[in-house]
């Protein structure tokens, strides 16, 4: 279903192969993660380096080589974000959580960037994917309290792909 929603927003382009690679990675970190909870380095690693690959492979097919630039800015600024969230609480987020969520920056800010705005778009777009991410996360917290009736852990990696993969169709879908 991802796929054809992915099809749809961003249409037959270069750049659908990479927001193909991502929203697979996304599917299996969750998965792992709602399983064990925890996001192993080597799914962000398997899914980073192929949809770099292919998003560089695609601004360059697209004429568009300015769109990496965005997704630098979005993946620094979750990569600061969520590094100091760890930072200040290791056991609140963990690190997995970090990688995935740069990822998700490095993704959302290249498909969020524009020629007109081309630090601007990018960063909004980032940060209403965290939007949704924490915003859905605590929601999901919150019914999980409730239910357990006590304090209790819970997988983040799955929230912050539900972000990322709004805000990526959006993005696409909007431009």
């Amino acid at each position: 279903m991802l796929w054809g929603l992915a099809g749809v927003a961003v249409g037959w382009s270069a750049s659908l192969v990479a927001v193909l690679l991502f929203l697979t990675g996304l599917v299996a970190a969750s998965a792992v993660d709602l399983a064990c909870g925890r996001i192993p380095t080597r799914f962000v690693y398997l899914t980073g380096v192929p949809v770099g690959v292919a998003m560089v492979v695609a601004s360059l097919v697209d004429g568009e080589p300015g769109s990496l630039a965005g997704g630098l800015v979005g993946a620094g600024l979750v990569m600061v974000t969520l590094g100091s969230l760890w930072l200040a609480s290791p056991r609140m987020l963990g690190f997995g959580d970090v990688r995935l969520g740069t990822l998700v920056g490095l993704v959302v800010g290249w498909v969020g960037w524009t020629a007109d705005e081309p630090v601007l778009d990018p960063l909004t777009w980032v940060v209403r994917a965290m939007l949704a991410a924490g915003v859905l996360g605590s929601i999901a917290g919150g019914v999980l309290l409730v239910v357990r009736r006590r304090n209790q852990s819970y997988p983040f990696g799955p929230w912050l792909s539900v972000g990322g993969a709004i805000a990526v169709l959006l993005a696409a879908a909007s431009s």
